[in-house]
């Protein structure tokens, strides 16, 4: 009796592997991809250095961008600002700031003191955050042509995220620390430290933020500094990508090996894990999980994925 107890709890607790739609939109895969706040668009960067901008809501292709033609050093980062105004887009060495409304390039500038490893652009497009692999981030400013520079970190940043008006920074990096900072004045309000490199980050809310290492994946208070709690049961995963479900208090996070998990953000308990489509059993035909968002018609959680599917599932 016992043993079959055990089973049926197995059983019931697989993710769930099919999605309510699915879509190809890199039949070749994705190098990287981002889809915008509400679920309306994303941006899909292919393996031929080209960068193509989707409708998801009509499923229509808009706009196809090729920030340079040299091929030596490939585009591999997308951002679409939270209002769906702007989309910023880099290499390893050089970035440019596109308009989503009328496909415009609004410009391009190259870095040539460090490799680029995270891009983000606020509402107004008005500051550009470049996370670099010297540790430093610069703060530029593409209608002045200004830049600020912060120097809070002492390693290669690996990933930052900014609020809508790009006031507030949430950076991680290799020296094991996250920096909650202010970006007029490059202040730090709080630094949490974890045992090992912090390789993602994400502002869930104005209070709240979500870090992680390979092993490690904290909810921090941005106010009072302290660790709120851990989320369990991903050790053997890791975290590419995290979406703020504001009106259920809900944390979505999407992971390497296909995976996408669901959380109470008031007690950190795990509600729900879905697994993204792969192209085979094998290993290296496995799907990471790129970006998340939400569609709010229905809701489904939206996720794109690196062997180019984009999947929407029904939240329970």
């Amino acid at each position: 009796m016992l043993l079959c107890l055990v089973q049926l709890l197995l059983a019931c607790s697989k993710p769930q592997t099919k999605a309510e739609l699915s879509f190809n939109h890199a039949p070749h895969g994705s190098v990287n991809a981002y889809i915008s706040e509400d679920g309306q668009y994303s941006v899909n960067i292919n393996h031929d250095n080209t960068v193509y901008f989707w409708n998801l809501k009509k499923q229509s292709l808009t706009y196809i961008w090729q920030q340079s033609s040299q091929l030596n050093d490939p585009i591999y980062l997308a951002h679409i600002a939270s209002n769906n105004q702007y989309v910023v887009t880099a290499a390893s060495s050089a970035f440019a700031l596109w308009d989503a409304h009328s496909g415009k390039n609004l410009g391009y500038w190259q870095v040539k003191d460090a490799k680029i490893r995270d891009i983000k652009v606020n509402n107004a497009g008005s500051a550009i955050f470049i996370a670099q692999s010297d540790g430093k981030i610069i703060v530029f400013n593409p209608n002045q042509q200004s830049r600020l520079e912060f120097y809070g970190h002492s390693h290669a940043v690996n990933h930052l995220d900014i609020d809508d008006q790009g006031e507030w920074v949430l950076s991680v990096a290799d020296d094991y620390s996250a920096l909650y900072w202010h970006a007029a004045t490059g202040k730090v309000k709080h630094k949490y430290t974890m045992p090992s490199r912090i390789h993602f980050a994400k502002l869930l809310t104005a209070n709240l933020g979500y870090i992680t290492t390979t092993t490690e994946h904290q909810i921090i208070d941005l106010h009072s500094g302290v660790v709120k709690f851990s989320l369990a049961g991903l050790d053997k995963t890791y975290t590419s990508a995290a979406y703020w479900y504001a009106e259920q208090n809900y944390l979505i996070t999407g992971h390497s090996q296909q995976q996408i998990n669901l959380w109470d953000i008031k007690t950190g308990k795990r509600i729900k894990t879905w697994s993204a489509q792969a192209k085979s059993s094998r290993a290296v035909d496995g799907g990471m999980i790129q970006s998340l968002a939400i569609d709010h018609e229905y809701p489904y959680i939206v996720s794109q994925s690196s062997i180019g599917f984009t999947e929407y599932w029904k939240i329970p």
